[in-house]
């Protein structure tokens, strides 16, 4: 019997706790107060942890600029704006994101043009941008979605065609890594100017308590390789001033070049993404040797499932698992839910495409993304982590193998 009917669940403990306060960063939020106590000083925004993280994450990109923000929303912000692009001119977006990239384009007075997504994919297809690039565009919003990079190197050559600017959203796939076509998969200590965010004009990472690269409950990083970009970008964080000005007074709150808020982090914040950023490569590592053992599984034992697409340049955040609802006798989110009431965690229905928010299609009249729109009413989001091993695997395989053959349709 099913556990959502009311029988034994496959699996009787929560899944795995990820931990991302473990020791490391236990130590590193220690160190800084410490720090701070022994010198007599209030910590600040700008101050040394904050630093120390904003240049181990140039480094781990390959070179660079980063400025740490108070979170991954005012990243996507401060990124677009930093780009001082024509006021009513259009930016291309892709169709999953969270609210904060369409709010950014909204508020910055650009108007937003809805992308559709590859066919059995969250990620954009290079045709959508080839039939919505117009001489009104002036960017494309590229997200990074599931931890599934972007092809950046088509886009690049469309971009460089039609002279627009590229804003990577790299929050649910940091370390992701983008190689050349005639490769299916790099391997992970290549070149690290092959990690996403390196392919556009200025992206924005969101490093909030549940993302792959964390730095505490609410926070973000804008990097980019133009330094006048990043001139702009640390001007936006703090009120517009323009703190990288020879001779600037930061005791002058008058000198500013344009209104812009607080977007400030602090320095434990920054002692925590320091911590996570170093162990941030094995953790992509044991997530996606996890989702490629799991995707083989499903292949070999699944008549009803099936894997969103693997590579091995992944960087998961979450993995989709497809449902065909012609196999079963009920419908995805039916078959999510009895998935989920065995023991595994999981969203049964996912609400980050823009076309089906109500608001925003009143304001802008977005128009549809059937292609999106299939994958998240076709697939469900299973949760993982880089604590799943051999038994959480197991426990999966055995829930979708239990529940495909409660609901398998007979034959006649």
């Amino acid at each position: 019997m099913l556990a959502v009917n009311g029988g034994k669940p496959v699996r009787s403990q929560p899944m795995p706790f990820r931990e991302a306060f473990g020791d490391d960063e236990e130590r590193a939020v220690i160190e800084a107060i410490r720090y701070y106590r022994a010198n007599n000083i209030d910590p600040p925004y700008n101050g040394r942890f904050q630093k120390e993280l904003c240049d181990s994450f140039c480094n781990y990109m390959g070179g660079g600029y980063t400025e740490a923000v108070s979170s991954g929303t005012s990243a996507c912000f401060i990124a677009l704006a930093s780009l001082k692009l024509p006021s009513g001119s259009e930016v291309l977006i892709s169709p999953v994101t969270d609210s904060g990239p369409l709010h950014a384009i909204e508020m910055l007075g650009l108007k937003p043009i809805l992308m559709d997504s590859k066919k059995r994919s969250y990620n954009i297809d290079c045709r959508s941008v080839e039939a919505k690039i117009n001489s009104n565009t002036s960017a494309i919003f590229v997200v990074h979605a599931a931890g599934e990079p972007v092809q950046m190197l088509d886009i690049v050559e469309i971009a460089k065609r039609c002279d627009v600017k590229i804003i990577e959203d790299c929050s649910q796939a940091p370390g992701a890594l983008v190689c050349d076509k005639k490769y299916v998969s790099c391997i992970r200590n290549c070149n690290p100017e092959r990690r996403v965010g390196n392919f556009g004009h200025v992206a924005a990472f969101s490093t909030m308590y549940r993302k792959t690269l964390t730095a505490g409950a609410s926070s973000g990083l804008v990097y980019t390789r133009d330094y006048e970009t990043y001139c702009e970008i640390v001007a936006y964080a703090d009120r517009g001033r323009p703190k990288l000005k020879p001779g600037y007074d930061k005791s002058d709150p008058g000198d500013y070049l344009y209104p812009s808020l607080n977007f400030n982090t602090d320095e434990l914040s920054s002692a925590i993404g320091i911590s996570s950023l170093k162990r941030l490569e094995a953790t992509i590592q044991q997530r996606v040797d996890f989702i490629h053992g799991l995707s083989l599984q499903i292949k070999e034992n699944c008549f009803a499932c099936s894997p969103y697409e693997f590579n091995f340049n992944m960087s998961p955040f979450y993995y989709p698992i497809f449902v065909d609802e012609n196999k079963l006798l009920c419908d995805k989110k039916t078959f999510a839910n009895a998935v989920k009431a065995e023991g595994i965690a999981l969203a049964e229905h996912y609400s980050c495409i823009i076309s089906g928010w109500e608001k925003a299609q009143k304001t802008h009249k977005l128009g549809s993304t059937p292609n999106a729109e299939w994958v998240r009413d076709n697939s469900f989001n299973l949760f993982i982590n880089e604590k799943y091993q051999d038994d959480e695997l197991r426990d999966i395989m055995t829930a979708l193998c239990k529940v495909e053959e409660h609901f398998k349709k007979k034959s006649d």
